[in-house]
């Protein structure tokens, strides 16, 4: 009985961090898509329809992500099918590029594709909540992304532009990205200042999988 209490818990904290993660970052893209949107109305009617439409697909794509995210039994099939984690996070960016208002850097190196399904799942909901963080607390406009192995090592680190802060306090967002990254056996940590943005740094045990 306490295991299966123990089991319910964990599963409950696992679609709630689901749900803040995808749902959140779904948000914020929609935010920014409905602002060009309402801006280009008057002066760009077919840009800003071509933005409303953007916008209708990720409120479609958020609905997908919101039924998997309460579905026990859904177990990452699409990252067990091989979804490439570069293709991911292509379109992390498209999503919120098309306004204009943000920039982005990927550096990639292709042996990431090498990893375990849980941890390409892992880099990419890293990123994305690290994007997620760094427009929506520190009003970042450029990111600097860079994956790539060294050694036994998969190394991620994603830099903002943003507002940055003297004082981190770990967020609920800053909190899964540790239990995300720690669950991986790896390490994660937080680097800021006042006007110097904010960077996500962790690195995870890597070992080529058979998948």
């Amino acid at each position: 009985a306490k295991l299966k209490e123990i089991t319910i818990v964990k599963e409950r904290t696992r679609i709630a961090q689901e749900l803040h993660d995808s749902i959140g970052h779904a948000l914020i893209a929609l935010k920014m898509h409905l602002e060009f949107a309402e801006k280009m109305m008057e002066t760009d009617s077919l840009k800003a329809k071509e933005v409303l439409g953007k916008a209708l697909g990720i409120s479609q794509t958020s609905i997908t992500d919101l039924r998997k995210a309460v579905d026990v039994l859904k177990d990452d099939q699409g990252w067990r099918n091989k979804i490439k984690l570069r293709d991911s996070l292509d379109d992390l960016i498209e999503s919120l590029q098309m306004t204009g208002r943000l920039e982005f850097e990927l550096f990639f190196d292709d042996t990431a594709e090498h990893a375990s399904k849980e941890i390409r799942k892992g880099i990419y909901e890293t990123v994305r909540e690290a994007v997620t963080n760094g427009i929506k607390h520190g009003n970042a406009q450029g990111f600097h992304i860079d994956i790539f192995v060294h050694g036994n090592k998969l190394h991620v680190k994603v830099e903002d532009d943003g507002a940055g802060c003297a004082d981190i306090k770990k967020s609920h967002g800053l909190r899964g990205m540790e239990e995300r990254i720690h669950s991986l056996d790896g390490k994660i940590q937080f680097v800021s200042a006042n006007g110097n943005g904010f960077a996500v740094e962790a690195e995870i045990p890597f070992a080529a999988s058979m998948e």
